[in-house]
């Protein structure tokens, strides 16, 4: 097909839907258009020749953008023609259009993979003698304004939708709903381009716009619901769609900075709205859910390790609006972070410890302040929850990571256990220890539980044959919070054994820790048979020798490292 024929058909769509004709007359024009255009539609998804030539045509983008231009303009004069079956006629031909701009960029797409000389060629081959214009400006420009037409247009569509259902016609709303999947199935082509092509430029986004359209789809995912349009294309495609533009370093940099609130209020309405509907709809299969799941954490892959991550989350949290979203968000991340499998590199490691140890920090303090107080209202209550619930998410994805030796190096450079031992000590010092045998709590008693089982955790990532830290803990007084949860606690499950291995790497090697243990008694810590059988599941035998109190390595651990050290 040639590129005059593209065009005409492009231009007797716009036509189409500017004629002031009635239904009666327009109707066999636009069924016969909407055959020719289908033909077009099914050459450029299948022919990558035909959809590579058609891509590059400045005159064809410029037909598309004109022909939704239009579609616009008589829309929003007399809404009341979106109840009749014309405006549906007109919305399946714009749908057409905009399923012929997703085709064409992936030919643009796959045009600019070629060297000069391979394009010259393919040029020659089809009989044009030169380009409309470069392919790289061409789908930058594209690429830049590529929410200006789109957005609005589906913001358009749900409103239609929402007035269908209203006025009891919802026998159109699938035409609606179909070109919605159109749009996006665009938008995550377009911004789906490589990454030297997106260098120097940044998209023009309003983003109180593409917030309108998120925060409004789970009203209109209901709507869906009760119409039966079970599928999960259009929120897949609007998720994608989101990866892809987080995926834009530059683009992400300019939404921590300028719309915090914005992203913040996206993300919480992705979270706390959008899957929880969808996970409510009890008519999905577990597969369309698990494929939503999976796509939905997509989106924030790359926010997790970018550098202006930590400012932008102690920046929201600070605000104390909108605090669930982020602890939504959190959770999320602790997910990313303690699933992935095939590590990261050490830039982004180096971002994701950065705004881990800032976060800590941050959570820390708040919740310190409110565990140290002794009464505190209902409405502090709720919120020691909301940042008990922040810390195991920072603390679970740093105690993961521990795994690398380079996040080891970098929280000791930091001096991380400095900060962490004080905070431990809070915890410790105003929680609830509850014993099996517990029915009840004391009055005013707080909780804060799974936090001391991290932090032990990750205090034996960093004192694992690292002397210097064995020497810190025991300076900050560490060790003796560590032989304190050596006992069973129901609000901290496995402490216990945690603790006994901790005690293992502190002790291992170091004299002075073993004697400061064994001198526990002389400062009035009794080691009763309950903590010398710890000490020994650690590997220490305690012994008296001339009225003092003693450690040494037992008979079996001895023989296990001479094993060791033989084979």
């Amino acid at each position: 097909m040639t590129r005059q024929t593209s065009l005409a058909a492009l231009s007797e769509i716009i036509e189409l839907q500017k004629s002031p004709k009635p239904l009666s007359e327009l109707e066999p024009e636009i069924k016969e258009c909407l055959s020719k255009f289908s033909f077009l539609l099914v050459l450029t998804s299948n022919d990558a020749t035909e959809r590579q030539m058609l891509s590059n045509s400045l005159s064809i983008w410029t037909k598309i953008n004109e022909a939704i231009q239009v579609y616009m303009e008589n829309t929003g004069k007399d809404p009341q023609t979106t109840r009749t079956p014309l405006i549906c006629y007109r919305t399946r031909l714009i749908r057409g259009v905009i399923l012929l701009a997703r085709n064409l960029i992936v030919g643009l797409r796959s045009l600019l993979l070629y060297s000069d000389a391979e394009r010259a060629d393919f040029y020659s081959r089809i009989g044009i003698r030169n380009k409309d214009i470069s392919g790289n400006l061409l789908i930058q420009s594209l690429y830049v304004n590529h929410s200006n037409n789109i957005i609005p247009l589906c913001l358009t569509f749900l409103d239609i939708i929402k007035e269908l259902e209203e006025s009891g016609s919802p026998e159109f709303v699938d035409v609606y709903y179909n070109a919605m999947v159109a749009c996006f199935e665009y938008l995550t082509n377009i911004t789906n381009i490589s990454t030297d092509l997106k260098k120097n430029v940044t998209p023009d986004y309003n983003a109180d716009t593409l917030l309108e359209f998120l925060s409004a789809l789970p009203t209109y995912w209901d709507i869906f619901a009760r119409l039966n349009i079970v599928e999960t294309n259009l929120l897949l495609c609007v998720f994608i769609y989101f990866r892809n533009l987080f995926n834009d370093d530059e683009l992400l940099s300019k939404i921590f900075h300028h719309h915090p609130r914005a992203l913040v209020n996206l993300v919480g309405t992705c979270l706390l709205k959008l899957m929880p509907s969808v996970r409510n709809n009890e008519k999905f299969t577990e597969e369309q859910l698990e494929q939503l799941e999976i796509v939905s954490l997509s989106m924030y892959v790359n926010m997790v390790s970018h550098e202006g991550l930590g400012p932008f989350l102690i920046k929201a949290a600070s605000s104390g609006n909108d605090e669930q979203a982020i602890v939504e968000l959190l959770r999320t991340f602790q997910i990313i972070l303690t699933s992935k499998e095939n590590g990261w590199d050490k830039l982004k490691l180096v971002n994701i410890v950065a705004w881990l140890m800032d976060y800590f920090k941050f959570t820390a303090r708040e919740a310190s302040a409110l565990l140290e107080k002794k009464e505190p209202d209902d409405n502090e209550k709720a919120r020691l929850s909301r940042l008990h619930s922040q810390t195991i998410s920072v603390l679970d994805s740093l105690s993961s990571l521990t795994q690398y030796d380079e996040v080891r190096q970098m929280l000791n450079h930091y001096h991380f256990l400095s900060d962490l031992i004080p905070f431990f000590r809070v915890v410790e010092r105003n929680t609830f220890k509850k014993k099996l045998k517990d029915d009840q709590a004391p009055p005013h008693a707080k909780y804060f539980p799974q936090v001391k089982l991290i932090i032990v955790e990750i205090i034996t990532a960093l004192v694992y044959e690292n002397f210097e830290n064995q020497e810190l803990m025991r300076n900050i007084h560490g060790l003796e919070l560590i032989l304190n949860n050596c006992n069973l606690d129901a609000h901290e499950p496995f402490i216990k054994e945690r603790a006994i291995l901790c005690i293992k790497y502190l002790l291992q090697d170091n004299p002075r820790n073993q004697e400061f243990v064994a001198k526990l008694e002389a400062k009035g810590t009794s080691i009763d048979p309950e903590n010398e059988a710890i000490l020994e599941q650690a590997g220490f035998e305690v012994n008296i020798e001339d009225g003092k109190v003693k450690l040494k390595k037992s008979t079996r651990l001895a023989e296990l490292e001479q094993s060791a050290s033989s084979s």
